[in-house]
């Protein structure tokens, strides 16, 4: 039987940059991976860190913050603390099964929930709730990026600013972003590409998921 899953959800969290619809290589590695950064209170970043200390939130200062993110610190206080939450895409020629993606939900004011994880872009600034996977293996406890919620207030659309007639604020018309499992297969042409699901079963239809 497999084992169950734990689940957290970090409240009231500012969004930057971003790469659900598309992927980005992991650091100093080939591997693609999903990311995002989530700002949060000082209390917020004081727990996470006891929870996982191999896994501690960033503390930056208030103006290097600014220079780095490109937005003012949504929270008061002389620091910002910033959870890098990651979930793998590839490992070697091994391309993950789409269905373990993380999913970008956004719910509208007339009760219905969008999946808008490859139609639309989030913009740094945009407010959600953010879930999380707890794992743990011989390094440490550990959260890994499930899912991102956001409602209509709170989200900001990232739009391209193109050639053409548009206002200095951008084309407010919704971006369409093609999957990444395409971009991932196309950089992996020259070799062969095993699509399978992660070593530990981490879909997203698992009923203990908060969203």
């Amino acid at each position: 039987m497999a084992e169950k899953q734990t689940y957290g959800v970090l409240d009231n969290v500012v969004l930057a940059y971003a790469k659900v619809a598309e992927t980005s290589k992991k650091y100093q590695s080939e591997d693609l991976e999903y990311s995002v950064d989530c700002i949060v209170e000082k209390a917020v970043a004081k727990a996470w860190n006891k929870q996982f200390p191999k896994q501690k939130a960033k503390e930056l200062d208030a103006e290097d913050f600014t220079k780095k993110f490109k937005m003012e610190p949504p929270f008061s206080g002389d620091e910002v603390f910033i959870i890098k939450m990651k979930k793998a895409a590839t490992k070697g020629d091994t391309v993950y099964d789409e269905k373990y993606r993380p999913k970008v939900l956004l719910d509208m004011k007339n009760g219905e929930r969008v999946d808008i994880t490859t139609s639309r872009l989030i913009s740094n600034g945009s407010k959600a709730r953010v879930s999380y996977r707890i794992t743990e293996n011989s390094f440490g406890i550990f959260g890994q990026l499930n899912n991102i919620l956001m409602d209509e207030d709170g989200f900001v659309e990232y739009v391209s600013q193109g050639a053409g007639n548009g206002s200095e604020f951008g084309d407010s018309k919704p971006v369409t972003v093609e999957p990444s499992r395409k971009e991932v297969t196309q950089a992996r042409a020259d070799k062969p590409v095993k699509a399978t699901k992660p070593p530990i079963d981490d879909s997203s239809d698992d009923s203990s998921s908060p969203f």
